[in-house]
Formats: C-alpha cells, structure tokens, sequence
C-alpha cells in the first residue's frame, strides 16, 4: 500500500503543476478572480507529510514531568497514534487528489461556460430577420428597416432555391441575424373557429427565441390572431388588423435600445 500510496502522491504533485499551468494559461488573456481563487487553492492543498502529521498529534504546551529521561528523550507519538498516523498517511495522496479534481472540474466548468458566452455572442450577426406567413405585410416592414433604419434585413420566403435545402436557408439566416421581428398574422382557423399563425412561423419564433433570446427575438401580433401559450406573457409588439405600420415606432425604439441604431 506503501508504494501505491507513493504513486498517488506523485501523481497529485504532477496534476497540480499542470493544472497551474492551464490556469495561468487562461489568466494570461484576462483576469477573472474565480480562476484566481481555485489557483490559489489548489496551491494550498498538499499531501499530508509524516512530520506534519505526528505535530499535529502531540500535545501543545509546556509540558511538566519528574522523569528527567522521557524529558530529555522528546515527545514521541503512542503506538496507537503512530498507527493511526501511518493509516492517515497512506490515505493522504486520495483526499488530496478529489479535493484538487473536484477544483479543476470547478474551474472547467466556469471556463466553458465563460466560452459559451463567447461563442453564443461571436454567432450573433448582423441582419435584421424578419418572420412571417402568407401576408405580404412583411414587406412594408422590410422596407422600413432597409430604407428608413438603413439596416440589412432578411426573411425566410420558403420558395426552394436550387441546390439549398430550407433547413441551411434558415440556420444560415440564425448565424447571421442580430435581431428578429416574427410577424404573426391570422391565417389557419383552428376547431374552434378561432385564427392563429401558421405552424412554420410559429416555429420559428421559438428558434430565434432560442438563439438570441427572448429580448431579440421579437414577436409583432396582429389583432385577431390567437396568442399561443409559449409567447403568453413575453412582450410583444401588437398592431391592428393589415396595419402593422402602426408598430413602426416601436420597432424604431427596440432597435434603438438594443444598440442596432444610433440614437442621435
């Protein structure tokens, strides 16, 4: 047990010079005080040593005795404690080791997420996306945006271009949008009478929701078609029945607010 005890602790003194190294790695392009303190732990741990172990076991203080030989020997352990000192040791290296994983996971996990972050704001582009169904109202907003707001906007028309599945059309247009106005508009009549948005559509709020979040992808309700149970709740830009010039100001001032155009 000795010489897999050994390995152990061998192996714990090797991870934590690697493990530094990553760090100092990360720490090199920007400062983050997370990493800091999970570096600084794991610099902190180490393997429990045999004279660290048996001053820990000994009594503290002055210490009074008649017996001048035991005075002049030392203290030394019991050998029941140096038992249990030789118990500990050998289990040091393994406590050492899920302390420093568990720390280096901490740190991993931050990292990525840190990443995600990165990566998520690297694939925001720079379009405005436009969603709609078979209302052709989708074509004054276009032209709002492109010839007042000076912005490049994109829709998904679904007529097949050749050699491009709708699939890539629309999962490029995600990786290039900076922003999404879904246009729903009453158009499939339900059991019940009532009218609500195409599916497609539907559908695709909930895809730009996804990618740009809930403050980016934005929902504009005609009157008269039925809010769905996802969007219940979230805000919306609601226009009156064929008018959806009517919102304009309100796009103008989300689009302001997210930065997309100058306020001055």
């Amino acid at each position: 047990m000795e010489v897999e005890s050994r390995a152990v602790a061998q192996a714990v003194d090797e991870a934590k010079q690697t493990i530094a190294s990553l760090l100092s790695e990360a720490l090199r392009d920007r400062p983050d005080s997370f990493l800091e303190d999970v570096k600084s732990k794991i610099a902190d741990e180490r393997v429990l040593s045999e004279q660290d172990g048996a001053r820990a076991m000994l009594p503290r203080g002055q210490i009074i005795s008649r017996d001048m030989r035991a005075m002049t020997q030392g203290m030394r352990l019991a050998p029941h404690q140096a038992v249990t000192l030789k118990m500990a040791l050998l289990g040091a290296p393994g406590i050492v080791a899920r302390k420093i994983s568990g720390l280096a996971r901490q740190a991993g996990s931050h990292l990525l997420r840190v990443e995600g972050r990165k990566r998520k704001s690297a694939l925001v582009g720079t379009n405005v996306f436009i969603g709609h169904g078979r209302s052709l109202l989708w074509r004054a907003l276009k032209d709002f945006v492109q010839d007042r707001l000076h912005l490049p906007a994109d829709e998904f028309n679904r007529v097949p271009v050749a050699g491009v599945t709708n699939i890539a059309r629309l999962s490029e247009m995600l990786d290039s949008a900076a922003i999404a106005f879904i246009i729903l508009t009453a158009e499939d009549e339900m059991k019940d009478g009532k009218l609500q948005a195409r599916m497609n559509v539907i559908h695709e709020v909930g895809l730009f929701q996804g990618r740009l979040g809930f403050t980016r992808a934005l929902v504009m309700l005609e009157e008269g078609c039925e809010e769905f149970s996802n969007i219940q709740g979230l805000g919306q830009l609601r226009f009156p029945v064929g008018n959806i010039t009517a919102s304009f100001e309100d796009v103008r001032r989300l689009l302001e607010r997210e930065g997309l155009i100058d306020t001055h």
